[in-house]
C-alpha cells in the first residue's frame, strides 16, 4: 500500500502536467507555425545536451549517496554535488557568448546575440531546477513534488499564450515561458526546503572527490545519452529544416499521453528501488513483478494511442495534421525507457557506472549510422523509425549488462514477441497511406495481446482489489 501511495503522490503531478501540456499544445499550434515550433525544439534539445556537460555527473552522485548519509549530512552532500556544476556552467557560458554567431545560426538560422544569452541563462535555471527537484524527490515528498510540476506546467502554458497574444507569435514565446516558469518554481521549491538548502554545511574536498569519482563516469554517459536521444532532431534540423522539425515535435506531443506513465513512474521509482535494495539486497521480486505488469500496461496503452492517432491530431492546427503518421514509432521511447528503468538497476546497484559510457557509446554509433541512412531518404518518418530501432538496442544492451551484474528474471523471449508486434503495427500506421488498414491492425493486435496476457491482467486487478480492501479495513478500524 505504501508503494502505491508513493506512486500516486509522485505521479499525479506529472499526469496533470502532461495533460495540461497536451491540451495547450493545440492552442500553441494555432499561434505558432511549424517553423517557429521547430526553432523552439532546436533550442530545447541543444539546452538538454549542454545541461549534461554542466551537471558533470554531480546529480548522479547526489542520488547515489543520499540514503547512505545521515539526515543532518544531506545538505552538505547537496552543495558538494552542486558546486562543481556551477564552475562548469561559468566556463561553458563564456564559450557560448564568445561564439555567439555560430550558436545563433544553429539555433535559429539567424545571428542574434540575445539567443546566446538566453541559452546561457536557461542553462543556469535548469541546473538549479534539477537539484531543487532532486531535493524534494529524494526525500520522497511526492505531494510537494507533484504540485510543483503542475505549477510549472500551468505557468508555462499561460505565459506562452500571453506572449503570443501581446508580444509576438515567435519561438521566443516558448523559450521565455520556460525561463519564467523555471524561475518561479525554483524560488518556491528552495523556499519550501530552505532548511535543507541553507543549513550549516561542510564543503569538503574529500566529499566533492567522492561525488565526482562516482558521478564523472556518468557525465560522458549522460551526455551521450542525450546525444543519442537528440540525433534524430539534429539530422532533421540539418537535412529537412525547421518546418519538418516542428511537425516531428508535434508528434512527440501526441506521444506525451503515453509519457504520462513514463514520467510518473520514473520520478517515484528511483528512490523506491534504491531504498528497497539497501534494505533487501537479495530480493528481486519487486523489480520482476513491476516489470511484468508494466510491460502489459504500456503495450496496451501504446496500441490504443496508435489506433487513436488520427482522432487526436484533429485538435491540432491544420498545418500539423501530417504529424499523425510520425507518431507510431515514437511510442517506443516511453515504452522502452520506462521498462529499462527497471531492467538496468543492476548497473546502479553495483556502482558500475562505467558501463553507462560503454553502452551509450555503442548506441550513439548505432543511432548515427541509422540516421545518416534513413533521414535523408524518409525525412521525419525515417527519424521516427530510427528512434524505435535505437531504443530497442538501448533496452537490450542495458538489460544484458544489468542482469549480468545483478541477476533478475524478466522473460525476455516474451518481451521480444511484444516488440515485434509493436513494430508491425507502427510500420503499417507510418508507411501505409490507408488509415483503415492501420487502425484495424492496431485494434486486432490490442485484442490478441490482451487475451494472450489475460492472466497478468487478472493478477493486476486482484492485486489492486486486495489493496483497496486492505485500505477499507484500515479505515474502518
Amino acid at each position: 500500500m505504501n508503494l502505491i501511495k508513493s506512486f500516486v503522490k509522485f505521479s499525479f503531478g506529472s499526469w496533470v502536467a502532461a495533460v495540461i501540456s497536451f491540451f495547450t499544445t493545440p492552442i500553441i499550434t494555432l499561434l505558432l507555425v511549424p517553423e517557429e515550433f521547430g526553432r523552439a525544439a532546436t533550442f530545447a534539445f541543444t539546452n538538454a545536451l549542454l545541461l549534461q556537460v554542466v551537471l558533470a555527473g554531480g546529480d548522479q552522485g547526489f542520488m547515489r549517496f543520499f540514503y547512505e548519509k545521515d539526515i543532518k549530512d544531506r545538505p552538505a552532500l547537496l552543495w558538494n554535488s552542486l558546486l562543481p556544476s556551477f564552475f562548469v556552467w561559468m566556463i561553458l557560458s563564456s564559450s557560448i557568448l564568445f561564439f555567439w554567431k555560430p550558436v545563433s545560426q544553429w539555433l535559429i538560422a539567424d545571428e542574434q546575440f540575445v539567443i546566446a544569452v538566453l541559452l546561457s541563462i536557461n542553462l543556469f535555471l535548469v541546473l538549479l531546477d534539477r537539484y531543487a527537484f532532486l531535493v524534494v524527490r529524494m526525500q520522497q515528498k511526492g505531494t510537494i513534488f507533484s504540485l510543483l510540476r503542475i505549477l510549472t506546467s500551468i505557468l508555462n502554458a499561460i505565459f506562452i499564450i500571453v506572449y503570443c497574444r501581446y508580444v509576438s507569435k515567435s519561438f521566443y514565446a516558448i523559450i521565455a515561458a520556460s525561463m519564467f516558469s523555471l524561475t518561479i518554481t525554483i524560488i518556491i521549491s528552495v523556499f519550501v526546503e530552505h532548511r535543507f538548502w541553507f543549513s550549516k554545511t561542510a564543503i569538503t574536498k574529500k566529499e566533492i572527490i567522492q561525488v565526482l569519482k562516482y558521478g564523472i563516469p556518468f557525465a560522458p554517459a549522460c551526455l551521450m545519452s542525450i546525444l543519442f536521444e537528440s540525433l534524430d532532431k539534429v539530422f532533421l534540423r540539418t537535412y529537412r529544416g525547421f518546418e519538418e522539425m516542428g511537425l516531428y515535435s508535434a508528434a512527440y506531443k501526441i506521444v506525451a499521453l503515453l509519457a504520462i506513465v513514463q514520467v510518473g513512474f520514473s520520478m517515484f521509482w528511483t528512490p523506491v528501488s534504491f531504498e528497497h535494495y539497501e534494505k533487501h539486497p537479495d530480493d528481486t521480486s519487486l523489480y520482476e513483478k513491476t516489470y511484468r505488469y508494466l510491460l502489459v500496461i504500456l503495450t496496451i496503452l501504446g496500441l490504443l494511442l496508435i489506433g487513436c492517432k488520427d482522432l487526436i491530431i484533429l485538435i491540432f492546427a491544420k498545418g500539423y495534421r501530417n504529424a499523425a503518421s510520425l507518431m507510431p514509432f515514437l511510442i517506443f521511447i516511453p515504452v522502452l525507457y520506462t521498462l529499462t528503468e527497471i531492467t538496468c538497476l543492476g548497473i546502479y546497484f553495483k556502482k558500475k557506472s562505467v558501463w553507462q559510457l560503454i553502452v551509450f557509446g555503442i548506441l550513439v554509433v548505432v543511432s548515427f549510422s541509422l540516421n545518416i541512412l534513413l533521414v535523408p531518404l524518409f525525412g521525419a518518418k525515417g527519424a521516427a523509425l530510427v528512434v524505435a530501432l535505437s531504443y530497442t538496442a538501448y533496452f537490450f544492451l542495458r538489460t544484458y549488462v544489468s542482469i549480468r551484474l545483478y541477476p533478475m528474471k524478466f522473460h525476455l523471449g516474451k518481451t521480444m514477441l511484444t516488440f515485434a508486434m509493436l513494430y508491425i503495427v507502427a510500420g503499417l500506421n507510418t508507411f501505409v497511406a490507408n488509415k483503415i488498414v492501420g487502425i484495424s491492425c492496431a485494434v486486432v493486435a490490442l485484442l490478441v495481446y490482451s487475451l494472450f496476457h489475460i492472466s497478468t491482467v487478472k493478477d493486476m486487478f486482484i492485486y489492486i482489489r486486495n489493496l483497496i480492501n486492505m485500505k477499507m479495513i484500515e479505515s474502518n478500524r
